[in-house]
């Protein structure tokens, strides 16, 4: 319940007896009196991407997006690859925004995971997303969790035509 509307300034006040409990700037969008630029928030955006595969045809392609202020968070499905996808390393594409310049800015969690070929010794699958890049890179996970490593340099370990990867993750943009 807002008892209060004021205009201070360059911004607009929501209060509530007597305590600013929100503010509209310059800067964007503040809460409970904070007047800092950095913690504004800027910027709201809701949307879908196609994720893509270098190279190969993806059978079902869907991904969605919020991105609030920095963060994107998205949820991801690739289904069906026209052809194996093996002994290299693999990327998935179509992020919609490029990554904060720091490697590791962002993971991916697949829940749901079929017609994958591991490493001996591997056992899961799921995504990092470095600095400066619009994809994930795909990494398997060793059984004990120790080790991760990319699909490059293992023959035959990789995608199959008949891959099921749904998941979610989030990364930093610029």
């Amino acid at each position: 319940f807002w008892n209060k509307l004021a205009i201070s300034g360059s911004s607009l006040e929501l209060q509530t007896f007597g305590a600013t409990r929100a503010s509209i700037t310059n800067n964007g969008l503040t809460f409970n009196g904070d007047t800092a630029a950095a913690n504004a928030l800027s910027d709201y955006e809701e949307g879908t991407f196609t994720p893509t595969i270098s190279g190969r045809t993806i059978t079902t392609a869907e991904a969605y997006y919020v991105k609030i202020g920095e963060l994107v968070r998205f949820n991801i499905i690739v289904e069906g690859l026209n052809s194996s996808l093996t002994g290299t390393d693999i990327t998935i594409g179509g992020l919609p925004y490029a990554s904060k310049n720091a490697n590791g800015i962002g993971l991916v969690q697949f829940g749901d995971v079929s017609g994958v070929t591991y490493e001996v010794g591997f056992s899961s699958i799921y995504g990092r997303i470095n600095g400066n890049v619009s994809y994930l890179q795909l990494l398997q996970q060793k059984t004990d969790g120790s080790v991760h490593d990319a699909f490059s340099g293992y023959s035959g370990k990789g995608l199959g035509t008949g891959v099921i990867l749904r998941g979610f993750g989030w990364y930093m943009t610029a």
